[in-house]
């Protein structure tokens, strides 16, 4: 479990990833914020008739804490907003906070926050080969979705140019 500040961390995190839609991998390192870290692409990892949702890995360290997460986003084609309550995977309640969800528009499209998954370091790492498949549970009813190993592996490497 994360501490409260360390999910304000993460949260700060996403504004500074939600700057545009559907980014490239990359790093980050601010000597105002005591922020580090690297996060992957963003990717599409479902798709539905009135939205689709986006996945994003980040690894970021402020001081001596290291949170690992993915952030999940979704864009509309109906323009109502999806709210998510749990997330759940193979019977285990995965550890998922919302975020308000405030809009970043890029191009032609506008995406929105869900909210956050936080994992231990160990099972980031686990993820990093094998992906995850997990169901989001909300207002939209079931959402099953499979966010790619692809997006752990990117948010690792690229954090490893950074956090030390």
């Amino acid at each position: 479990m994360l501490s409260g500040s360390m999910v304000r961390i993460l949260f700060f995190m996403a504004l500074l990833l939600a700057a545009a839609p559907v980014r490239a991998q990359g790093n980050l390192s601010t000597e105002h914020t005591g922020l580090s870290g690297g996060y992957s692409a963003e990717l599409q990892v479902s798709r539905h008739r009135h939205f689709s949702i986006y996945a994003q890995g980040t690894v970021v360290r402020h001081g001596n804490a290291v949170a690992h997460a993915v952030f999940l986003r979704h864009g509309l084609n109906d323009g109502s907003i999806i709210y998510i309550d749990e997330a759940w995977s193979f019977g285990r309640r995965l550890h998922f906070d919302d975020v308000p969800p405030d809009r970043t528009c890029g191009g032609t499209r506008c995406l929105y926050n869900i909210g956050v998954l936080t994992f231990t370091r160990s099972e980031f790492a686990r993820l990093a080969q094998s992906g995850l498949e997990l169901r989001l549970i909300g207002s939209e009813g079931p959402i099953d979705i499979r966010i790619p190993a692809r997006i752990f592996a990117e948010a690792q490497t690229q954090s490893a140019n950074v956090i030390r």
